[in-house]
C-alpha cells in the first residue's frame, strides 16, 4: 500500500498550508500519495519520475507539477537535488486576473488541478528562467525557514512572483495540443470575459470546431464555457457589491450583464441571494 503524505506534515506551520524545501535524495523515493498539490524543480542530479504510471527522466532544470492524490515514486536516484513545494489549491484561488491571463497559467496550475488522472504537467526550464527561479526559491526558502515577522505574506508575494515567472516561460513555449489550447482559450475568457466573448470565434482561434472546444472545455472544468464567464462576471459583480455604493443597475452594467433583471435572476441562482441582500448582509464570499 502506498504512503500517503498529508500537509500537516508538510508545513512548518500550523495555520499554513504551504511549505518549501530543498531535499538531498541519495536513494529511491517509494510510491506515495499526497493531500496536497506539489511543484518540484530539479537542481542538479538524475532520476526516473513516475507519475500515475508515466515514467519521465529528470535533470537539471525540469520542473514537475504534480496533483493532489496522484501515485507518484522516484526512482534510480543520482545525487538528486530539488526543490520541493506543497501547497493547497485555495493558495491559486487568491491569483490576481494579471497572472490568471496567462495561458502557461492554467497549462501549469489550473488545469492540472481540474485534469484528473493525468501523468502531471512537466516542462523543462530554458537556462535564463531557471537561473531566476532558483534566486526565487532561495529566498522563498529562507523566509519559509526563518519565520520572521510577515513571512507569510512575503512567502506569498515570493510564490506569486514564481507562479507568474513559471507561466510567462509555459506560456512562449509550444501550444498545439488540446491542453494547451484549451489554457489558451481559457486565459483569454479570463482577461475579456467583461466583453462580448464568442464562443465560435474563440474556439475557430484555437483551431478547434465549436462543438469540439465546448465538449473538451466541459469535461476539463466541468462548466461550459458560458457558465465560466458568468461565474467570473458574478465573482465581479459580488466584488462590486461590497466595495463600491454604485446601484445594482451600473454594477449589472459593469460585470457585464445588459439587462439588470437578468442579472438579478442569475445572480439569485448561482449566489443563492438577491444583490441587494447580498450587499446589506455584508457577505464576504466571492
Amino acid at each position: 500500500m502506498d504512503t500517503c503524505f498529508h500537509m500537516r506534515q508538510m508545513a512548518k506551520y500550523e495555520d499554513f498550508n504551504f511549505s518549501v524545501s530543498r531535499m538531498t535524495l541519495s536513494a529511491d523515493c517509494a510510491p506515495h500519495q499526497h493531500d496536497f498539490n506539489e511543484l518540484e524543480i530539479i537542481l542538479s542530479g538524475s532520476a526516473i519520475n513516475s507519475v500515475n504510471g508515466f515514467e519521465f527522466p529528470v535533470g537539471a532544470g525540469d520542473l514537475f507539477v504534480i496533483g493532489r492524490e496522484a501515485r507518484h515514486e522516484i526512482r534510480q536516484v543520482d545525487a538528486l537535488e530539488l526543490y520541493n513545494i506543497a501547497y493547497d489549491a485555495s493558495a491559486l484561488r487568491s491569483c490576481n486576473e494579471d497572472l490568471r491571463g496567462l495561458p502557461g497559467f492554467h497549462t501549469l496550475f489550473a488545469l492540472e488541478e481540474l485534469y484528473a488522472g493525468r501523468s502531471g504537467i512537466r516542462m523543462k526550464l530554458n537556462p535564463d528562467v531557471f537561473a531566476k527561479v532558483k534566486i526565487l526559491l532561495e529566498e522563498l526558502h529562507a523566509e519559509y525557514t526563518n519565520g520572521e515577522a510577515g513571512f507569510r505574506s512575503m512567502i506569498m508575494c515570493d510564490f506569486t512572483r514564481l507562479l507568474l515567472i513559471l507561466s510567462r516561460s509555459c506560456s512562449a513555449g509550444e501550444s498545439s495540443g488540446s491542453i494547451g489550447k484549451i489554457a489558451h482559450a481559457c486565459a483569454y475568457i479570463e482577461r475579456e470575459y467583461l466583453s462580448d466573448v464568442n464562443i465560435g470565434r474563440l474556439a475557430a482561434s484555437v483551431f478547434m470546431s465549436e462543438r469540439h472546444f465546448r465538449r473538451l472545455f466541459g469535461r476539463i472544468y466541468g462548466m461550459s464555457p458560458f457558465a465560466y464567464i458568468l461565474s467570473l462576471r458574478l465573482a465581479y459583480a459580488c466584488q462590486l457589491l461590497r466595495t463600491t455604493s454604485q446601484s445594482i443597475t451600473e454594477i449589472a452594467m459593469a460585470s457585464g450583464f445588459s439587462d439588470d433583471n437578468y442579472f438579478t435572476r442569475c445572480f439569485r441562482q448561482k449566489i443563492g441571494t438577491t444583490p441587494g441582500r447580498y450587499r446589506a448582509s455584508g457577505e464576504n464570499r466571492p
